[in-house]
């Protein structure tokens, strides 16, 4: 099981694989083709991907909203309530996604201080929650800052 399925246009890998490097980087585990198996069936593995992922990341470009592939995991995302839509580049969205909220990640170079980038963070983090390895960064600082708060008790021996 993923947290993150990503549907994109194949021409599109260079900024498919950026965007789940950083996703990834940030810690939530990420799902998109180049994790098929040789021997293993596209439509099975793509089916039980999108099933078992917490969202969808639809990549929409010139290309993409061409696609029946694309269109459909954005149908399906749609319909179960975890698609979290993003342009890449300037385009007419499909009929059915022309008046749902997308993110923007248009001349976006993988960097975590572009403000499309935090945005959609943001927006996942919302849908599914912090990435697991951030819920284990603030354990230890929360049991930090508790420790110093409990004030020391001293005595004279």
């Amino acid at each position: 099981m993923s947290d993150i399925f990503i549907s994109y246009k194949r021409e599109e890998q260079p900024a498919a694989r950026k965007l789940a490097d950083a996703l990834q980087k940030k810690g939530w585990t990420v799902w998109w083709d180049p994790k098929l198996r040789t021997g293993e069936h596209f439509d099975d593995a793509i089916e039980r991907a999108l099933n078992d992922a917490r969202c969808v990341i639809v990549m929409w470009s010139k290309l993409s909203v061409k696609s029946r592939y694309v269109k459909d995991e954005a149908t399906y995302a749609l319909e179960v309530d975890k698609l979290v839509p993003v342009v890449i580049e300037e385009v007419n969205l499909p009929f059915r996604f022309r008046y749902i909220q997308t993110g923007e990640l248009i001349n976006w170079n993988g960097s975590e201080s572009f403000i499309g980038f935090q945005k959609l963070v943001e927006d996942i983090t919302n849908i599914i929650g912090e990435p697991p390895n951030k819920v284990e960064e603030l354990k230890p600082k929360e049991q930090k800052a508790k420790h110093e708060e409990t004030p020391k008790k001293y005595t004279n021996s």
